[in-house]
């Protein structure tokens, strides 16, 4: 639950978006090759419409290795740089990958080609044969049915498929953000319910643990109440913890703590560094409760399946449930 709630899934998102059955479409009228990947050049959609030539090719173990790491290198340049970027295959095709971008950050690539800017060279195809395994004459033949299109019309056709596939995307995740959105006010208005429901300091942050961890998916907490009984001095308090092993603890140093306390930021940090995998160090965050501007405790978490990290999406929305927390923590501080 904990990722549905608070990180969308791009990969998910372009596959609900129904992005394969356009992309064939797409790739029928125009008569290009297109194929949609993740930055790393991983597929998210199979190639459509692939010219006979790039059909035998591929049809080879050596061929479509070299076809998958070419377009591999070509997406994670066009990732690095921002910015589209046309040029040739590994047998001379003219390919155009443009990145694929959602509030800034680029999330795919889409690339169209399989087309021929000049007629290929013959020379070139026979070697191609030869390295991999193909008949000379057959290789030859279709190479001479490969599509020819001049510099402009490539670029028109290849941006057409662009400008479809991003008006799907960002109209896909206008949605789903939507759905995010109502997800979070859901959680939040319930976990109000929760901690407010008693006066007790311990049972308010036992209540808003096992909740949280409840949609974050992590297995350790900790809050944490700081008090200034005297000017200059911070004390702390463990208001609660859950963890399921003593060994699994996952209470923050004295020097996260200061970090948080003194810049009222989210700190990551391994709770198990000495861990030789992920999973084993444990990665937690330690996000501020503040109250009226002041950072009055610090809420933590940690042991997410696999090892995963918490994302920006968490820790903005943990914040924003630390913030109600500190209210319900200080309101029985007050009553106590």
């Amino acid at each position: 639950m904990g990722k549905e709630l608070l990180e969308l899934d791009y990969v998910a998102l372009l596959k609900v978006a129904k992005l394969q059955q356009l992309q064939n479409r797409i790739s029928l009228v125009m008569g290009l090759s297109t194929l949609v990947t993740d930055p790393d050049g991983r597929p998210i959609t199979r190639v459509s419409n692939l010219c006979s030539f790039c059909a035998m090719v591929n049809a080879t173990d050596e061929g479509r290795k070299r076809c998958e790491t070419w377009r591999a290198e070509l997406a994670r340049t066009v990732t690095a740089s921002g910015q589209r970027k046309m040029g040739a295959c590994h047998a001379d095709l003219a390919y155009l990958a443009v990145p694929l971008k959602v509030k800034g950050e680029t999330i795919a690539v889409a690339m169209g080609g399989s087309v021929a800017l000049a007629l290929l060279q013959e020379r070139k195809t026979v070697k191609l044969a030869g390295e991999l395994g193909l008949g000379k004459e057959k290789l030859l033949a279709a190479a001479r049915a490969v599509p020819i299109w001049s510099k402009k019309r490539f670029q028109d056709a290849s941006e057409l498929f662009y400008v479809l596939v991003n008006a799907l995307i960002q109209l896909s995740y206008s949605r789903q953000e939507l759905q995010q959105q109502e997800k979070e006010l859901s959680a939040l208005l319930e976990f109000s319910r929760t901690v407010l429901s008693t006066l007790r300091i311990s049972e308010v942050a036992s209540r808003a643990l096992e909740a949280v961890l409840g949609l974050t998916g992590a297995t350790s907490g900790s809050v944490v109440m700081l008090s200034e009984n005297t000017p200059g001095v911070t004390s702390s308090e463990v208001a609660a913890a859950i963890e399921p092993g003593s060994e699994l603890r996952v209470i923050p140093s004295g020097e996260v703590v200061a970090v948080v306390t003194r810049e009222g930021r989210a700190v990551h940090f391994n709770s198990h560094p000495e861990g030789k995998t992920a999973e084993e160090r444990r990665p937690a965050v330690s996000v501020p409760l503040t109250v009226g501007g002041d950072v009055t405790g610090v809420l933590t978490l940690a042991g997410k399946p696999e090892g995963a990290t918490f994302g920006k999406d968490e820790v903005r929305f943990l914040t924003v449930l630390g913030a109600g927390l500190a209210l319900a923590l200080e309101n029985a501080r007050l009553f106590r």
